[in-house]
C-alpha cells in the first residue's frame, strides 16, 4: 500500500485533562473537534463522549507516564470505518508549574496529549508523540499551546510520507508478548481466529496494548488493512429487556451470527459444523402497513401465547414455550431476537419483550434470500426467492437438526478490507465482531450488547474482570492467566502434539536470542519480530492449504475440533468465497511428523497430570540421592575407622 497523500491522515491533536470536580475533559483540540467552536471549548462531538476517558486511562494516577492506543468510529454517519488513537500519559508536581491555574487544586496533575489518525501507525506516532509531549511538559506551562500546534503540522507532513504497511507493526514488542506467554502464545493466536468474546487485562496501558496489537500483528496484513471495520456502527440498535427497537431504514445489509452463548442455552453443540449467519432482507416497498403485528398480520404459526397463558404454564414450560419461539424465528434474527429473555422468570416480561420484537421489526432492504440447509453429507436443499409476508410458515428453521450437520450459507455484504488472492488478512474484525487495545469503564456495557457477537477487548479497570458470564476467555499477564469459561472451546484450544513442537520451537528461540543480548544489537533475524511473523504466517497458511485439500489426517495435526470451530465463523466464510490462491504452500502441519521422547516430555510439561508425575519423579530422584548420599558417607565411614590390622593380608602360614 502506498502512502495516502491524497487523503487527511492526521485528524486532531488532543489535550485531555483530570479535573477534581468534572473529572476527565478535553481542554485543548486542534483543528476543533466540534466544527465553529472554540479550541479551548472543551466540546465533544457526541461520537466521542467518552475520548476524554480513552485518553486518560482507569488507574493512571498509579503511574507517572503511560502510552494508550485505542479505537474510534469515525464521526461520518455514512462511514463505518475505524479512527486510531494514539494518547501520552505524563503526571507532574503542581508545586513544578509555572502558571498555575484556578482549577489545579491537587498535589499533582495528569493530562493527556493525544493524536487521532486514520492509518494505523501506532508507534510511529507515539514515538514521536512522547518526544512532543515530553517537551510541552517540560515548559512547565500548559497555557502555551503553540508548541501543539506545530507538533500538528510536522505530524501531518511525517504520516503523509509513511505507508501503514512499513509503520504498523514499530514500536511493538513481539517477543516480550513471545516470553510472557511461552508456547500458549498459540494458544491465544487461534482464539482470535474463533472470533469469541475475550478480555485482556493488565497494567499499565502500554503494556497491555502492545499484547492486543502485538497478537494482531501475527495475522499477515490485519494490522495494516483489517481492522477499518473493528469499532461497533452507531447505527445498528442496541436491544434490552427494557429498551423497544426504534423504527429506523440501514443502509447496510444486515449481518446476523448465533452466538456461543445461545448455542449453549439451546444445547447446540459447537463441534457441529453449524454455520449461523443469516442475511434476510424484505422488498423496499413493502407499505408499513403490511408489517407483522402482535394481534393479525401474523401467521398462526407464529403467534404467541398470550400473558394469561404464559402465567399458567409451568417455569420449564415457559422455557419450552420459549425455545420454540427462537425455531419459528429464526429468521426475525436480523430485527433482534433477544435470547437472554430465556433467563427471564416473569411470564408478562417474555411476552413483552416478544410483542416489541413484532412491533418494531424492521424490513431492511431489496434483496432477495438465499437460504441452504444441509442434511447430512449430500443432501442440499435450497430456496432462492424474494421474502414475502404469504411465505412465511414456510421458512421456519428447526433447532432440533442443529446436531447434525447443518450449513446455512449466508450472503455476504461487501467488506471495505483489501483481501489478496489468499484471502488475507482475515475478516476477523467485521459485521459486529469489534476489537479495542484500551476500553475505560465508561464502555461496560458493551460486554451484554447482544448487536456485538464477539470481541477483543483490552481493560484496566478490575470490575470487567467480574462479568465472567458474558465473555468466553479472560487473558491476565501470565501463562497461567488464560482463563477459558467454556469446556468446548477448551477442547478446541488443545494444542496437538505437533501445535507444542511449533510454539516450543519459538518459545525457546526467542528465549535464547534474549539470553544472548541479541534483541539490543538488532541484527539478527532468527528470534526477532519479523521472523516471529514469518513462522505464524507459515503455519496460518498450511492450515489454509490443508483446509482446501480436505483431508482429514492433515487436519488432525491442527486439533480437529478447532478446525470445525473456525469453519463456524465468518472470517472463515469471508476466506473460503474470496481465496483464489495460496502460492508455494504445502498441505500439512510444518512441524508434522512421528512422536518422539521429547515429544512426550512437552506433553507432560504442560499438563496438570504430567507436573504430578515430574514433581513425583523429582521427589523420588531427591530421595534416592539422598539415600545414596547418606549410604556411601556410611561405607566410607566404616571403612576410614577400621584398625589397620583388620585390613592386613594374612601370611602363608598363618601368622600375623
Amino acid at each position: 500500500m502506498t502512502s495516502r497523500c491524497d487523503s487527511k491522515l492526521l485528524l486532531h491533536i488532543i489535550v485531555v485533562g483530570f479535573h477534581h470536580k468534572k473529572g476527565c475533559q478535553v481542554e485543548f483540540s486542534y483543528p476543533p473537534l466540534v466544527p465553529d467552536t472554540g479550541e479551548c471549548s472543551g466540546e465533544v462531538p457526541l461520537e466521542w463522549k467518552h475520548l476524554p476517558t480513552l485518553a486518560l486511562p482507569d488507574g493512571a494516577h498509579n503511574y507517572s507516564k503511560d502510552t494508550i492506543y485505542f479505537h474510534l468510529k469515525d464521526k461520518k454517519d455514512s462511514s463505518n470505518t475505524t479512527v486510531y488513537g494514539v494518547s501520552c500519559y505524563r503526571q507532574i508536581d503542581a508545586k513544578d508549574i509555572v502558571n498555575k491555574t484556578d482549577d489545579i487544586t491537587r498535589g499533582t496533575v495528569q493530562k493527556s496529549v493525544c493524536v487521532l489518525t486514520t492509518m494505523p501507525c501506532f508507534g510511529a506516532v507515539a514515538a514521536k508523540l512522547e518526544l512532543v509531549t515530553h517537551a510541552w511538559f517540560e515548559q512547565k506551562d500548559f497555557t502555551q499551546l503553540d508548541l501543539l500546534k506545530d507538533a500538528f503540522n510536522s505530524l501531518s507532513l511525517s504520516l503523509s510520507s509513511l505507508s501503514s504497511e512499513s509503520q504498523a507493526t514499530m514500536g511493538l514488542q513481539l517477543h516480550e508478548v513471545v516470553k510472557l506467554y511461552k508456547y500458549k502464545i498459540l494458544v491465544l493466536f487461534k482464539l482470535i481466529m474463533l472470533e469469541r468474546k475475550t478480555i485482556f487485562f493488565m497494567t499499565p496501558v502500554s503494556d497491555l496494548c502492545n499484547v492486543i496489537l502485538s497478537l494482531l500483528s501475527l495475522f499477515p496484513g490485519l494490522l495494516e488493512l483489517g481492522l477499518v471495520e473493528s469499532v461497533q456502527p452507531t447505527k445498528t440498535p442496541i436491544l434490552t429487556p427494557t429498551t423497544p427497537l426504534k423504527k429506523e431504514t440501514f443502509d447496510e445489509e444486515p449481518f446476523v451470527e448465533v452466538s456461543h452463548s445461545e448455542l449453549k442455552q439451546l444445547n447446540i453443540s459447537s463441534d457441529t459444523s453449524v454455520e449461523s449467519s443469516f442475511a434476510l432482507s424484505e422488498p423496499a416497498d413493502l407499505a408499513s402497513s403490511a408489517l407483522p403485528t402482535a394481534d393479525s398480520s401474523l401467521p398462526a404459526a407464529l403467534n404467541r401465547p398470550t400473558s394469561k397463558e404464559l402465567g399458567s404454564l409451568e417455569a420449564g414450560d415457559v422455557g419450552k414455550a420459549q425455545v420454540e419461539s427462537i425455531k419459528n424465528h429464526a429468521y426475525l434474527a436480523a430485527g433482534g431476537v433477544d435470547c437472554s429473555a430465556l433467563e427471564l422468570d416473569s411470564a408478562d416480561a417474555l411476552y413483552q419483550i416478544d410483542l416489541e420484537d413484532q412491533e418494531n421489526y424492521i424490513w431492511s432492504s431489496s434483496r432477495s434470500r438465499t437460504l441452504a440447509l444441509t442434511d447430512g453429507e449430500n443432501q442440499d436443499l435450497s430456496l432462492t426467492e424474494p421474502l414475502v409476508q404469504a411465505e412465511r410458515k414456510s421458512l421456519t428453521i428447526d433447532i432440533s437438526q442443529a446436531k447434525k450437520k447443518v450449513e446455512v450459507v449466508p450472503i455476504l455484504s461487501p467488506t471495505s478490507i483489501t483481501i489478496d488472492k489468499a484471502g488475507l488478512p482475515l475478516a476477523i474484525f467485521t459485521k459486529g465482531s469489534v476489537c479495542h487495545p484500551y476500553l475505560s469503564l465508561s464502555y461496560y456495557d458493551i460486554l451484554e450488547d447482544i448487536n456485538i457477537r464477539s470481541f477483543v477487548i483490552g481493560a484496566s479497570n478490575v470490575l470487567f474482570k467480574q462479568k465472567k458470564q458474558n465473555i468466553d476467555v479472560l487473558v491476565e499477564d501470565e501463562p497461567a492467566g488464560i482463563v477459558i469459561m467454556d469446556k468446548e472451546l477448551q477442547k478446541q484450544l488443545q494444542l496437538t502434539t505437533e501445535d507444542l513442537r511449533f510454539s516450543h520451537f519459538i518459545s525457546n528461540r526467542v528465549e535464547e536470542t534474549a539470553a544472548t543480548g541479541e534483541f539490543l544489537e538488532a541484527t539478527e533475524w532468527e528470534g526477532g519480530d519479523e521472523w516471529i511473523r514469518a513462522q505464524f504466517k507459515d503455519y496460518l497458511q498450511s492450515l489454509m492449504a490443508s483446509v482446501l485439500a480436505e483431508d482429514n489426517n492433515l487436519l488432525e495435526a491442527f486439533n480437529i475440533h478447532f478446525v470445525n470451530a473456525w469453519k463456524s465463523t465468518h472470517n472463515y466464510k469471508v476466506w473460503r468465497n474470496t481465496v483464489q490462491q495460496l502460492e508455494d504452500v504445502i498441505p500439512g502441519h510444518p512441524y508434522q511428523g512421528g512422536v518422539t521422547l521429547n515429544d512426550v516430555k512437552l506433553q507432560l510439561a504442560r499438563s496438570e497430570r504430567g507436573r504430578k508425575i515430574n514433581a513425583a519423579v523429582d521427589l523420588a530422584g531427591k530421595t534416592v540421592g539422598e539415600a545414596l548420599t547418606s549410604a556411601k558417607s556410611f561405607v566410607s565411614s566404616w571403612w576410614s575407622n577400621k584398625s589397620p590390622t583388620d585390613t592386613q593380608p594374612p601370611t602363608e602360614d598363618g601368622g600375623t
